[in-house]
């Protein structure tokens, strides 16, 4: 809260200190547009998000995406991570900058990471399907949602059938049972 006080706070005036940490988060996105409107991009992404992917779906200028996820860093609202990701530092920040935006914009830009993720390559429609899932149907596009739910379940069911294999292989006598989620578990061998 202090640094949300320091950074809007114009030189030798009194300020108000915000009420909540919420208030206080706001008032930190609401130093700078290019700051919020990076945040609110991202936050559409994920927690954590890549800067590539950022570039190609935002629906700002690029210069003001960059001057925003500068100030972001700077501010230490989100962090570097390897290979140009970063981070929100905190969810509940990724939860704000995502519910200040309006809805017709929030789908629209579901719709553009969907569309990013799908044509990048390396198949993520087989790696990550539930990913495009959470986006097409934040977009508003529940029969594509649908699909990659499905193909999410389809996955799971795929590794569950794994899992009970190898625990039929195992032999229970050497073995312990250890529970997963959602599962009959699979044995642990002593």
């Amino acid at each position: 809260m202090t640094k949300a006080v320091i950074e809007t706070a114009p030189a030798g005036e009194a300020v108000s200190v915000p009420a909540t940490l919420r208030d206080s988060l706001i008032a930190r996105l609401d130093v700078s547009p290019a700051m919020k409107a990076a945040a609110q991009i991202a936050s559409c992404i994920g927690r954590d998000f890549d800067e590539a992917l950022l570039l190609s779906i935002a629906d700002i200028a690029p210069v003001e995406l960059q001057e925003g996820l500068a100030a972001l860093l700077q501010a230490g609202l989100v962090v570097a991570q390897a290979g140009g990701g970063f981070r929100f530092k905190h969810a509940l920040l990724c939860d704000i900058a995502y519910e200040t935006l309006l809805t017709p914009r929030r789908q629209k830009l579901h719709q553009r990471i969907a569309e990013a993720l799908e044509a990048m390559p390396g198949n993520l429609a087989e790696r990550e399907p539930e990913s495009l899932a959470r986006h097409w149907f934040a977009a508003g596009q529940n029969g594509r949602a649908e699909v990659y739910w499905l193909r999410a379940r389809h996955r799971v069911a795929h590794w569950q059938e794994q899992l009970d294999a190898l625990a039929d292989y195992l032999d229970a006598d050497t073995a312990e049972i250890i529970p997963i989620r959602g599962g009959p578990g699979v044995r642990k061998l002593h």
